[in-house]
């Protein structure tokens, strides 16, 4: 299986360790927030999510799959107030948020809506097909996506967004346990 981490954050600024050392948001919370004496907008948010669902949007073409598996869900009902927040979500991710289940299958229109609360941490879970696609969402704005196709023309296309891909294999991955 190919494997990526797919990231807003330039490799070039990661330690030999592995660990990226510059003072960047990490999450939707932080919007409003100053980082490299920029404020953090809601619509410069925005855009980096929007690459990100597109991302696995773009391998999902690339494969030729309609739909992903959702598993391993899992509700943080303490950050997500649906009344106070519903300026920043849409009736479908509101309405998303209360239904998925575990083992549901979701198109793309879902997947988009689900991808962007699992990044607002609203949840978390994992996506798959059977064991032609895996997306698997990290701590700190980490993605990792496996295929078992390389997948060159969505990588590519990835790469030409404000995003970053890179080989590396999930942390997430507990298929072979």
């Amino acid at each position: 299986m190919f494997n990526w981490r797919i990231t807003k954050y330039n490799p070039i600024y990661r330690d030999e360790f592995g660990r990226y050392n510059r003072n960047e948001w990490t999450s939707f919370s932080e919007v409003g927030k100053i980082f490299e004496d920029k404020k953090l907008t809601y619509d410069d948010y925005i855009a980096v999510e929007d690459s990100y669902v597109g991302a696995i949007s773009k391998i999902m073409e690339d494969l030729n799959i309609s739909s992903l598996k959702v598993t391993n869900i899992e509700r943080r009902n303490n950050k997500f107030k649906p009344s106070q927040d519903c300026e920043f979500y849409t009736k479908e991710m509101i309405e998303l948020y209360s239904s998925i289940q575990n083992n549901d299958f979701i198109g793309r229109r879902e997947i988009n809506q689900l991808s962007r609360l699992v990044l607002r941490e609203n949840l978390w879970c994992k996506l798959n097909n059977d064991e032609t696609m895996f997306v698997h969402f990290g701590y700190d704005y980490y993605m990792y996506i496996g295929s078992q196709k390389i997948c060159d023309t969505a990588i590519n296309k990835i790469r030409e967004t404000s995003l970053f891909v890179e080989e590396f294999a999930s942390p997430y991955d507990n298929r072979d346990e």
